[in-house]
């Protein structure tokens, strides 16, 4: 990608001719911090390294009905999947499970 900072208040870095392909906008708004990255540049760049991207989401939520508050805990839902792009589309799985 060769890719360098624009050198602003923000984190992003541009290309050479001066695209912004990558930003985190948590430093000029609200929000947490993430990485947002030009799609089409991302799997380009994959495909020209023969590489592939992976991501592995994870989380939870527990359950406090009003009613809980001597009985006993009502449980957890967890949530989780795996993604990965194939040089042609994303494709993955996912899975949620219920605990008590």
């Amino acid at each position: 990608m060769k890719l360098c900072s624009d050198y602003s208040d923000t984190i992003s870095y541009i290309d050479s001719c001066r695209k912004k392909i990558f930003i985190d906008p948590s430093l000029s708004e609200n929000g947490p911090s993430s990485a947002l990255v030009k799609k089409d540049a991302l799997f380009k760049t994959l495909k020209e390294n023969h590489k592939t991207i992976v991501w592995r989401i994870g989380g939870e939520k527990n359950v406090y009905p009003p009613e809980h508050k001597r009985k006993k805990f009502p449980g957890r839902h967890l949530i989780n999947a795996v993604y990965w792009w194939d040089g042609k589309e994303i494709i993955g799985k996912a899975w949620n499970c219920k605990s008590k």
